[in-house]
């Protein structure tokens, strides 16, 4: 189990050199979102009157859910500050324009999930 990512002091240096790897990660962390949130749905559907709901049965589902969303929005926030330092040397502005779109499509992707309120 991933321990809770915490926000920190942004990475925009190491970030500069490693944006496509930002980028891996933050559809990777997209694509754990959406197994943990399918196995939720699962859960829920077989969920009997009278029983706990699902998160309540299963915390770690809820603690991955809410620490995988957590890491998305810090390294999406690490990369559009890489992105902004990067994008200023005019040779780099159409890879960086690029990222933009990839990381713009990414974080409408994740805002588009139907996360659970309240973990």
């Amino acid at each position: 189990m991933r321990k809770a990512y915490k926000a920190s002091t942004p990475h925009t240096c190491m970030m500069k050199h490693d944006i496509p790897k930002g980028i891996r990660e933050l559809s990777a962390g997209l694509q754990r979102l959406e197994a943990h949130l399918a196995w939720l749905s699962l859960k829920e559907q077989e969920w009997e009157p009278g029983a706990p709901p699902a998160l309540m049965m299963n915390p770690d589902l809820a603690a991955a859910i809410r620490n995988e969303s957590s890491h998305f929005v810090a390294t999406a926030m690490d990369i559009r500050e890489a992105l902004d330092e990067y994008g200023q040397d005019r040779i780099h502005q159409e890879r960086c324009t690029r990222w933009r779109r990839e990381v713009t499509r990414l974080e409408a992707a994740f805002y588009g999930l139907n996360l659970p309120k309240g973990l």
